[in-house]
């Protein structure tokens, strides 16, 4: 358990160093790719978890599978996001009814959301205590937060 969890960390590590070695120079990339982000958010979850090599045999699969889904709707909340506000900018103005239609189409996506959490957490604590299936739903919000902050450096 510990060598899986120095490995992921020195991956990560060794990630972090080159980008921060060679840093944002003209011509090069900004931004870490979407497999460095891929390979933090397993080891920080990992980490954080303490996942045994055997828990996050099973763990990966739950919650990559829960991830996808609610990524699917996310996509779509953020979509309906953008035709509410161009409904409310455009000119003329949208009628009352086509804005309600387009906020219930977001109250409905943010229901769908929800109902995927729950349904991603009752499957991870069928493979996890109940305790690290809680915190696993905290996690994504606390890496976000962290690769933002690392972003801004």
């Amino acid at each position: 358990m510990k060598r899986t969890i120095l490995t992921l960390l020195l991956a990560v590590v060794a990630t972090i160093g080159t980008y921060a070695q060679h840093g944002p120079h003209a011509g090069e990339k900004k931004y870490p790719t979407h497999e460095e982000i891929l390979s933090q958010k397993i080891a920080f979850f990992t980490q954080e978890l303490d996942l045994t090599p055997e828990e996050a045999q099973q763990f990966w699969p739950v919650y990559n599978a829960g991830w996808k889904k609610a990524e699917t709707v996310r996509r779509e909340i953020r979509h309906t996001l953008k035709e509410i506000n161009a409904a409310l900018k455009q000119e003329p103005a949208a009628s009352d009814a086509q804005i309600n239609a387009l906020m219930e189409k977001y109250f409905k996506a943010q229901q769908t959301e929800a109902q995927i959490q729950a349904e991603t957490y009752a499957e991870v604590s069928k493979v996890l205590p109940v305790a690290k299936a809680a915190k696993a739903c905290t996690l994504e919000e606390k890496f976000r937060v962290m690769l933002i902050k690392q972003l801004r450096k």
